[in-house]
């Protein structure tokens, strides 16, 4: 390319850049807010809950009875903390997935090293609208089982898609309940 065309197309491109991010439109932050203690806190998932608050679980350090537990924390609309729970054992628990129930409480699925028969395993939690527990319950087997994903059938209960290592073809498997 001789020079003065590859002076235009450079400016061409600039241009074209400059232009382009110009018109795309950067994401409004409505507002931001922290949680947890001194230790170590994450959250893994967010749902925003019937009554437009939201819903975040995940892991704790700061307040657990083990390792780590599971957190939860329920938000009303603009972020202001309403209650936080912890859940677990001696071990490693957290959160990977939650939904808002129809009687208004939350499931929580995760994976705990506290409870259950193996390395770890499917770790289920209910609550009340609170966060109180009603009842937990573990899936799996010897070796390292996890959930991913859990939502409610009305009417029928719940549905968990995870990782299984102590079932199926070897390696890490799909596993639905």
């Amino acid at each position: 390319m001789e020079p003065s065309k590859t002076l235009r197309f450079i400016l061409f491109i600039s241009l074209f850049i400059f232009n382009f991010q110009s018109i795309i439109a950067q994401p409004e932050i409505t507002w931001t807010q922290t949680y947890g203690g001194n230790n170590w806190d994450e959250g893994h998932c967010v749902r925003e809950t019937e009554d437009g608050g939201y819903i975040v679980g995940g892991l704790t350090m700061s307040f657990s009875a083990g390792l780590y537990d599971v957190y939860l924390i329920r938000t009303d609309e603009n972020g202001d903390l309403l209650w936080s729970q912890s859940y677990g054992g001696a071990g490693w628990d957290e959160a990977r997935a939650i939904q808002q129930t129809s009687d208004s409480g939350f499931i929580i699925a995760g994976r705990t090293t506290s409870f259950g028969v193996g390395d770890s395993d499917i770790y289920i939690v209910k609550t009340d609208a609170d966060g109180d527990t009603l009842w937990t319950s573990t899936y799996g087997g010897v070796d390292y089982d996890d959930s991913q994903w859990i939502g409610e059938i009305p009417g029928e209960g719940y549905i968990i898609a995870g990782e299984t290592f102590s079932y199926g073809e070897g390696g890490g498997d799909i596993i639905l309940l």
